[in-house]
């Protein structure tokens, strides 16, 4: 059963009509109707009328839509977003009472805009682990560098007194003893032993290029021992003049000069000196001439079998002979960068600069180069 809100005036029976109904009863007091009825409202006042209900806070004392209802009025994408209103108002207790008036809302607050304690609290902690790392690897890095310091130190230290050592003592006994060492007479004793033992050395190579007896002797030992070594038999047997070889030998030899470098050690003694001279040096390598013969005999059967059975003929030996003086004319080259030591002496002033040795280990070496194996 349904019941219709009737409001009574002048006349009790008077009915309103729906096109020029006022505005609806409120909570906040009924509106007067009869003022209304009393006088003629023509349309142009019922404009004037709706205009006014329609400005900016007339019927304020409305009640906001329900959310759903806002939802299903408002467009499509903002449907979409999150059915949090910051904006919405806050609800109070005092809205009963006041049916007019609401108070605004206060927006909440955004955790992408204002970092809330918790997060403030995890950035700080973070910040101090970042600090307690950084402390821990600079400490580190500071050991390290320490301990590198160290050893570097370490080695340039040691390397110092290699070199401390190496200036007070020689490889063959000399010790410098600062108290008689005289900057001024070592470096003049240094000089002259170094032009010394260059005139040395350029006059044992001349003399071995000129055939020198003593060195000659050590080709031809050289070449004897490398022809039993590769043939099986003496260049006698063969009839072959080993002086001849060993002073062609010689002559092909070629050098040249390098350099020269002398220390001086001061003892109560005097001075000791010791130089090395540098040079390039080249002759017919020997060793490799008689394996070339050798290599020859191998590819020819009869001579083979004949130096087997120790039954050469003078044929076979004029073969010999003649294949030896072909490799000759272009024979294989020993090549190499060689020294020759000297040492020397002298007295505290700097006079009586005489050599002492120098020429025994290269003969040694120069034995070796030839083939010669009794050195």
């Amino acid at each position: 059963m349904s019941s219709k809100r009737r409001f009574v005036g002048n006349d009790a029976g008077t009915n309103i009509d729906p096109f020029n109904a006022p505005d609806p009863i409120m909570p906040g007091g009924e509106p007067d109707f009869l003022q209304h009825e009393a006088r003629d409202i023509d349309g142009i006042e019922r404009v004037i009328l709706r205009n006014e209900r329609k400005e900016p806070g007339h019927g304020a004392h409305r009640a906001r839509m329900p959310w759903k209802r806002q939802q299903a009025e408002t467009p499509r994408a903002k449907r979409n977003a999150s059915p949090v209103h910051t904006d919405a108002p806050a609800r109070t207790a005092s809205s009963a009472n006041d049916a007019g008036t609401r108070r605004p809302a206060r927006p909440r607050r955004s955790k992408q805009t204002e970092p809330t304690a918790k997060t403030s609290k995890n950035k700080r902690g973070c910040g101090c682990i970042v600090l307690l790392l950084i402390f821990i690897i600079t400490g580190q890095l500071s050991s390290i560098i320490a301990s590198c310091s160290s050893s570097l130190e370490a080695g340039f230290e040691d390397s110092w007194s290699q070199d401390d050592d190496s200036w007070s003592s020689s490889s063959n006994g000399f010790v410098n003893d600062e108290d008689y060492y005289d900057d001024d007479v070592a470096y003049e004793l240094e000089e002259d032993f170094e032009t010394l033992c260059q005139d040395e050395t350029r006059t044992t190579l001349d003399a071995m290029a000129a055939g020198d007896a003593s060195y000659t002797d050590l080709v031809v030992s050289g070449f004897t021992q490398s022809f039993e070594t590769y043939l099986g038999i003496s260049p006698a047997d063969a009839g072959i003049d080993t002086a001849a070889i060993a002073q062609q030998a010689l002559a092909s030899i070629d050098d040249d000069i390098e350099s020269a470098y002398a220390y001086a050690y001061a003892s109560e003694d005097g001075y000791d000196l010791e130089c090395t001279v540098y040079f390039d040096f080249s002759m017919i390598d020997i060793r490799d001439l008689v394996y070339d013969l050798s290599s020859f005999v191998d590819t020819n059967d009869q001579l083979s079998q004949a130096i087997y059975d120790e039954a050469l003929t003078e044929q076979d030996k004029q073969l010999l002979r003649d294949e030896l003086a072909r490799l000759m004319e272009d024979p294989e080259e020993y090549d190499t960068f060689t020294c020759i030591d000297f040492t020397g002496s002298a007295e505290l002033d700097g006079t009586g600069l005489v050599m002492t040795d120098g020429l025994d280990a290269w003969i040694d070496e120069f034995s070796a180069v030839v083939g010669n194996s009794s050195y």
